[in-house]
């Protein structure tokens, strides 16, 4: 079993081995070997959300701005861009030259068109929620207007969005793969099929996606970044299970294992050979439970507060190899203001069982525990809830499903009782877990990510008076205020915080640890010649 020392140490190795590689010189050629275990739900950047898959998607897609390894932006696609005094209207000034990949010049009206694109309901984009702020956009999306006034384009590289209020994290949002731009042209000619052959302005290209089999990447034709995209080719297994890929990496047939498995990681760093291969990646997010507040029996607040005090995480943990920290609240550690004095509904399954009966559970009750096993630790965790749950006369019956199922699913109003589902930062900002995922003003009937349909008019209102403070230490401390009201509404239950367990071949150069992004697959290159 590996220690949480062990695991730090880990971290270490990896932060170490990342000064070395800033050292080496970039090769070119060469192809990148992936692989994952189901496919993934799309490669449009407007549907395009799970982590794993946005490691691809970031390939073929980028923005204006993106944040550099200290959680900075920089402008990426951007030559810069400037706030009013008012910070509701943003200015950005695009990079004459950048194109896309069948060579057209990208310019600020694609950006509108992308933005309108993810906010108009149709799409049912999990992002629209990040944008649904720009002035105009509600109209537009009750139908009242074909265009959303608050985007404009000027000037052919000029591109201003307006706020309806001023929102802090708005500059975060627009380094959201989201906010990507997409050739109009290709999307209407496509049609719902544009994300099969998907396009846009990074160094690669998906050429070639066989369902259920393999996906392909190629260098696009057009540089517009110096610094990325050195491998020939980018090529994506699809299936097998995590076990299999990891025997595949040992076999010099694949260069990455993600969210490898516990036995794995424990075999291979104690393998003096092989222990150079495990990269524990620490990342600001946290696993929860949904409760979904809109079904029965989670509309009646005693018995969400029933569930949290069932569960115990501290045995969650261990069931992890102690990759992961039982969870302080809803906001991660290694987020600005996490708050380790949080009260949280402690570990009581008595108090569990007093709360049933008063809520009218006298003889218990039972519900359907939606989770995927795209994680490996989640099956061993859902398990160990499913027997807390039982000790206090709940019956959870687990239903598992794949990632882009149970994706699909909870963002389907009324369809979800109960779900796990992990949460890791878009942006390094509180909003990002309190606004997006707790807002009541943000449910819709497909598309949102309040996974739990909770609605508290007085925290919606304190998210609202959030959005409006630019002052680091008040910000925090309204967030923490509303983080403290919800975590006794109990619409989730606050699990653990994981880091991401990755095996990487030897072979590959470029490796930094990146605070959102984990890994940047986009500046990784073959540091050494493949095996014959």
């Amino acid at each position: 079993m590996i220690s949480t020392r062990d695991f730090i140490a880990m971290i270490g190795t990896l932060l170490l081995a990342t000064s070395l590689f800033a050292a080496e010189v970039p090769n070119n050629g060469g192809v990148l070997r992936l692989a994952r275990a189901a496919d993934m739900q799309s490669m449009d950047p407007a549907i395009c959300y799970d982590m794993e898959a946005l490691l691809l998607a970031r390939l073929v897609f980028q923005g204006l701005v993106d944040f550099d390894e200290n959680s900075k932006l920089f402008p990426k696609q951007a030559i810069d861009w400037n706030i009013s005094t008012d910070r509701k209207t943003y200015t950005f000034h695009l990079r004459p030259g950048v194109r896309f990949a069948n060579g057209r010049e990208v310019e600020a009206s694609d950006y509108v068109y992308s933005l309108q694109r993810i906010i108009d309901p149709k799409n049912q984009s999990p992002g629209e929620s990040f944008f649904n702020g720009i002035a105009g956009a509600k109209d537009f999306q009750k139908g009242n207007t074909n265009i959303i006034t608050g985007l404009r384009a000027p000037e052919k590289h000029t591109l201003e969005i307006e706020l309806s209020e001023p929102d802090f994290a708005f500059e975060f949002k627009m380094a959201m793969t989201f906010a990507c731009a997409v050739p109009k042209e290709a999307v209407e000619a496509e049609g719902n099929k544009f994300w099969l052959h998907g396009f846009g302005t990074g160094p690669y290209q998906l050429t070639k996606w066989t369902r259920g089999l393999k996906m392909q990447f190629v260098r696009s034709p057009q540089v517009n970044q110096q610094n990325e995209g050195y491998f020939d080719r980018v090529e994506v297994m699809i299936g097998g299970d995590r076990a299999l890929h990891a025997m595949m990496l040992e076999r010099d047939e694949l260069d990455m294992v993600y969210l490898a498995q516990v036995p794995d990681i424990v075999r291979l760093s104690r393998d003096p050979r092989m222990k150079e291969v495990v990269h524990p990646l620490d990342q600001a997010s946290t696993d929860f439970l949904y409760l979904n507040n809109e079904l029965p029996p989670f509309n009646n607040l005693k018995v969400r507060q029933a569930v949290n005090h069932a569960i115990d995480k501290e045995r969650l943990v261990k069931l992890t190899a102690h990759t992961a920290v039982a969870a302080r609240g809803i906001i991660p550690p290694l987020m600005l203001g996490f708050n380790p004095e949080q009260k949280m509904l402690e570990y009581n399954p008595e108090k569990a069982k007093r709360l049933l009966r008063e809520a009218g559970y006298p003889d218990g009750l039972s519900f359907a525990l939606w989770y995927s096993e795209e994680d490996p630790r989640w099956g061993r965790i859902v398990v160990a809830i499913e027997s807390d749950l039982r000790e206090v006369g709940i019956t959870a019956q687990l239903k598992k499903i794949t990632m882009s199922a149970i994706m699909t699913a909870l963002q389907t109003r009324k369809s979800v009782p109960c779900g796990y589902l992990g949460w890791s930062q878009d942006y390094p900002d509180p909003s990002n877990f309190l606004d997006v995922l707790f807002n009541g003003t943000r449910i819709q009937d497909f598309g949102g990510n309040n996974f739990a349909y909770y609605d508290n008019p007085t925290v919606n209102q304190l998210l609202a008076e959030a959005d409006r403070i630019s002052i680091p230490s008040e910000r925090y401390h309204q967030y923490q205020q509303i983080e403290k009201i919800i975590l006794q509404d109990a619409p989730v239950v606050p699990l653990v915080h994981s880091a991401v367990p990755v095996l990487i071949s030897s072979r590959i150069g470029g490796l930094r640890l990146h605070p959102v992004w984990l890994m940047q697959l986009e500046q990784w290159w073959l540091a050494n010649e493949p095996k014959k």
